[in-house]
């Protein structure tokens, strides 16, 4: 696809501080045979950047004037928050780990396609809500993604455009390797980024989740391209939608103290509605902002749920309402009243009545929308201060309106960044929550 272009290995020559958070070398290869490029790479540790990547476009022949088009760059996987190349990318356990379901024949030719997202969707199993706008999909909301699954060798790339905002997070599993996940961060702008590398010829999955939330970026992605056969991709069947705030987004999950790079330090991934979903071998689906509320949050009245909850897209604003009939869950779980009640004590008006009123409300509406799910409201991950407000609105809601929602009360946690829920706090959330999900569902 690419013909005959140049691999380049660069050496970051930098001070000691910065040293300590780089490892040595690390190879980028230049996607374009038209320009000579010189690229000048920063990464820090924890604070958030993998890479700033400066272009300085210098044309192989150039004479003044000469128009030369902006190379693409694939980036190397990073071990979780170690800032570190990972060299187990290329790890023969990462690779022939079937899915345990193919029954598929393998082809006797391996051919190399490149195939546009949105035709991709039709093998693919979708996560979360997108919206398609040409030959793209955009994936913003946390746990948005897609599976992949099929007969593929060498390397799986992908064409992706994040053109809202900057570094959104993925995290990619390979043949179902959870302990080997790579974290791919994408700067503002178009690249292309790979997904997968030497992979040796056979039967593979590629699982390509969002850690971090629509108010910090939407990423187009264009197209991938393989070396193989695409089949199709089929999801669990149970499915568990999860409405909620940063604490759903997983908001200081991956440090402790002050937030420094709010994109970074979220992981809605492996936060309590991934490790949730999984204990109960669920797909899930994301609703959720930080800083919102039932009523409202962040000093504002305006960020309640129920004012985009039925929205495909919180950042496209031309993007249609989301087709509720496309994925229908088993379960919702409701889990907001933080910002409600940090909006009351900033003396903002809200009074109990009124805020009973618009948990009432966004039940409805929940209900509504996915009329054949069991709703659940769980509260108390950074404090319950609120809580004998959702009892009395739960009741009132059961007693006029015969909806039963249950209500589960959640361990507290502040160890994370900004005194949110930290690793240990979100697990054993995830542990409570489990065990009365299985009860209330009567999953075993």
């Amino acid at each position: 696809m690419y013909g005959n272009f140049k691999t380049r290995t660069i050496c970051i020559i930098m001070s000691a501080a910065v040293l300590a958070t780089l490892s040595g070398c690390f190879k980028l290869e230049i996607k374009n045979k038209e320009t000579e490029t010189s690229i000048s790479t920063v990464q820090s540790g924890r604070d958030g950047t993998i890479y700033s990547v400066h272009e300085n476009k210098i044309p192989s022949n150039s004479s003044a004037g000469n128009s030369f088009k902006i190379p693409k760059i694939t980036f190397p996987y990073f071990d979780n928050l170690s800032g570190n190349p990972s060299d187990s990318a290329k790890d023969d356990n990462l690779i022939n780990s079937s899915s345990g379901g193919n029954t598929s024949v393998e082809p006797e030719k391996y051919i190399t396609e490149t195939i546009t997202m949105k035709k991709i969707t039709e093998l693919a199993y979708i996560k979360g809500r997108t919206v398609i706008n040409g030959d793209s999909v955009s994936f913003e909301w946390t746990a948005s993604g897609f599976n992949l699954c099929g007969y593929f060798e060498g390397n799986i790339s992908v064409n992706a455009n994040v053109d809202i905002g900057s570094w959104a997070y993925f995290e990619v599993v390979v043949d179902g390797k959870r302990d080997k996940a790579r974290i791919l961060g994408l700067p503002l702008g178009e690249a292309e980024y790979y997904l997968a590398q030497n992979l040796k010829r056979g039967y593979h999955t590629v699982e390509v989740t969002k850690r971090t939330e629509s108010q910090f970026n939407a990423v187009y992605f264009n197209s991938i391209t393989y070396t193989g056969r695409l089949e199709k991709a089929s999801g669990k069947n149970r499915k568990i939608e999860f409405i909620g705030d940063s604490i759903t987004c997983g908001q200081g999950y991956e440090v402790r103290g002050q937030i420094t790079n709010y994109q970074r330090s979220e992981d809605g991934i492996n936060n309590y509605t991934g490790q949730t979903a999984r204990a109960l071998n669920a797909e899930y689906n994301v609703v959720g902002l930080s800083g919102w509320g039932a009523f409202g949050g962040g000093g504002s009245d305006q960020n309640r749920m129920g004012r985009v909850y039925e929205k495909a897209s919180y950042r496209r604003k031309e993007a249609a309402n989301w087709n509720f009939d496309s994925w229908q869950p088993d379960l919702v779980v409701i889990n907001l009243g933080t910002n409600d009640y940090n909006y009351r004590v900033e003396g903002n008006a809200m009074t109990p009545t009124d805020y009973k009123t618009e948990v009432k409300k966004l039940i409805k509406l929940v209900s509504r929308c996915n009329p054949k799910a069991k709703i659940v409201w769980a509260y108390g991950m950074m404090g319950a201060q609120l809580e004998s407000e959702i009892l009395e609105a739960l009741s009132e809601l059961k007693a006029i309106d015969g909806l039963d929602v249950p209500y589960v009360n959640l361990p507290a946690n502040w160890d994370g960044g900004d005194a949110h829920p930290s690793k240990e706090g979100h697990a054993e959330a995830a542990g409570v929550l489990t065990e009365k999900l299985k009860n209330i569902m009567s999953w075993n």
